[in-house]
């Protein structure tokens, strides 16, 4: 498997560099098509006065990085899935068009909703603002445009599903994690005794974060044998310095911002280590680096219980939690683990165990490895092939053979109840499912012997053992039939079209794909393919009457030329030109 990490996505940011790690430790050729926007123009900001010239020069920038990203992308190596990191809404519209050429599958990595982030955690602008709607809608085209939308926690891919109108199968959970190349254990600090507890919190100050909740218990702390260092920057910041001058926090030490290298070290320094405590929604929904990072470093993390945490790590035994946005919760916490070297030493090394078997570089690979061989034929593990079994999409030319019969039977299927005759992996069975169709799925794979890229199937995906020759349904049980690369394997197709006919019920519609001529796609023999015709246009009509069916829609896909590029070059668009080597039939049976 081979993928294109695509975008102006921030190169540094611990997300995007456990992931590509992580695919590049599971034995995943990953290409990095990257042209670097936004951590250039955030130093920029620090220094430039004129935010005129600011605002124009950040828009001459993103324009030419575009520019530069759509010519490497053109340039990059042969991949199997096109894949988005964060940040990447925009980036994710210009990879759909320019996907429009490859017909690849798309994964986006968005880590988080610019929408929920900007307008509701954050309160920077107003939802029902002209540019809040303008970020939902970027959100919302951002995730349609993916096949895959990988996030974070389940709380979080619930809130996409509710918030984005996405389907939940297009969904997949993959943990942030840390990276135990930088994060791994260090040396723990001498036992408290004689001095103050050491308690570190690591972050950007953002709302979602709790630093004004940690800068109050550290005022109800403040006679207590207990240190607070909080490191970093950002939003919140001043508030928080402004709270800690005001109180004359002597126990707090804010260090500012400070490089990423020496983040571990802070951590290291900790007897506790602190994640998030805000008031926010959005809490409820993550679990972010830091609380990862202090596991990895072999420290004890104390944080908010939210339902996010308690789906990814046991309160009390792999981490400890106190109510979100309580001080006097927070401090009653602090105080019992500063009291207790026993616990701390027990949470850390549950919490150092679950971080190795769950959340490290290479455990994160191998679960975005697992989501990601389900888009890619022949990437899972597969079995023989035998007739009786549906044989499996050729390669990236199924995509757009998929998109041809999924709107054809959307268009042209009287009702809500589709035969598969070719079941494969199930991809279109699964994106009909998604659009509210009830599915019977032909010629199942089995453990014996398994189509490539299997999957169970969901709830309204029926799967029977058979073939095209002999359905195993009740004389019109259904409302469309899809044979897609079924009837050019049968020595006779008279049979499977009069099977089709007797299932369908009148008003019923097969969509119907195969190749055109004695062409096959690669430009090789169609007996090499283990078929034994190819079908002209005529020929098709012919047979499809001959069976008392009423032809609504027959064209070509894909164009002669495309068989020479092919050999050279991967735009399967071209597929959709006429007079090609692909063949689709829409044909009705008569009658209501």
């Amino acid at each position: 498997m081979r993928i294109c990490y695509f975008g102006t996505y921030e190169h540094d940011y611990p997300r995007n560099e456990i992931i590509i790690a992580g695919l590049r430790q599971a034995g995943i050729t990953v290409y990095e098509c990257h042209e670097p926007v936004w951590s250039v123009l955030r130093e920029r900001n620090r220094t430039d006065q004129d935010q005129g010239w600011t605002i124009l020069s950040m828009s001459l920038r993103v324009l030419r990085a575009y520019a530069r990203l759509v010519v490497r992308y053109l340039r990059m190596p042969r991949h199997d899935i096109l894949m988005v990191g964060y940040v990447g809404q925009f980036d994710m519209l210009v990879a759909w068009v320019l996907n429009r050429l490859k017909a690849l599958p798309m994964v986006f990595n968005p880590m988080l909703s610019l929408y929920d982030t900007v307008c509701h955690d954050r309160m920077m602008v107003n939802p029902s603002s002209l540019v809040g709607r303008a970020i939902w809608l970027l959100d919302y085209l951002s995730c349609q445009a993916a096949d895959v939308v990988l996030i974070d926690t389940k709380e979080h891919a619930r809130y996409f599903v509710e918030t984005f109108r996405l389907p939940a199968s297009k969904l997949r959970v993959v943990p942030l994690g840390a990276d135990d190349r930088q994060f791994h254990p260090r040396p723990l600090p001498p036992p408290c005794n004689g001095r103050p507890c050491e308690v570190v919190f690591v972050g950007k100050f953002i709302p979602l974060q709790g630093c004004l909740t940690i800068a109050q218990a550290a005022a109800i702390l403040r006679d207590a044998p207990v240190h607070f260092t909080l490191v970093g920057t950002g939003q919140d910041f001043v508030k928080t310095q402004l709270l800690v001058n005001e109180l004359n926090l002597t126990n707090v030490t804010m260090t500012g911002w400070v490089d990423y290298a020496q983040i571990p070290d802070y951590y290291a320094m900790g007897d506790i280590c602190l994640g998030i405590f805000g008031s926010s929604t959005k809490t409820t929904r993550v679990v972010p680096n830091k609380v990862y990072e202090g596991l990895a470093v072999g420290r004890p993390v104390l944080t908010a219980n939210t339902p996010a945490l308690r789906s990814e790590l046991c309160p009390g035994e792999e981490v400890w939690v106190c109510r979100p946005s309580d001080p006097a919760d927070l401090a009653r916490q602090i105080v019992r683990l500063a009291n207790d070297e026993p616990l701390r030493q027990q949470l850390a090394c549950r919490g150092y165990a679950a971080f190795q078997q769950r959340y490290s570089v290479r455990a994160i690979g191998e679960q975005v490895y697992q989501c990601l061989s389900e888009l890619v034929p022949g990437a899972a593990p597969k079995h023989r092939m035998a007739w009786g079994v549906s044989p499996a999409f050729d390669g990236r030319r199924r995509r757009f053979r998929e998109n041809s019969l999924y709107r054809a039977i959307r268009r042209y299927a009287p009702g809500r109840t589709v035969l598969d005759a070719a079941y494969g992996d199930g991809s279109l069975a699964r994106r009909l499912v998604a659009s509210g169709y009830s599915v019977i799925g032909l010629g199942c794979p089995c453990r014996a012997s398994g189509s490539v890229g299997y999957r169970q199937p969901g709830e309204r995906v029926s799967l029977l053992q058979g073939d095209v020759t002999r359905i195993p349904c009740h004389d019109g049980a259904v409302d469309g039939v899809i044979a897609s690369g079924v009837l050019e394997h049968l020595p006779d197709d008279h049979g499977p079209l009069r099977e089709i006919w007797r299932v369908l019920r009148p008003g019923g519609v097969c969509v119907i794909s195969v190749p055109a001529g004695t062409v096959r796609w690669n430009g090789k023999g169609s007996r090499g393919a283990g078929r034994v015709r190819g079908y002209r246009r005529e020929d098709m009509q012919r047979v499809l009457e001959a069976q008392g069916f009423l032809v609504l829609r027959l064209r070509h896909a894909g164009f002669p030329l495309v068989r020479a590029f092919r050999q050279y070059l991967s735009l399967p668009r071209f597929d959709e030109l006429p007079d090609g080597v692909g063949l689709i039939a829409v044909a009705q049976k008569p009658g209501r």
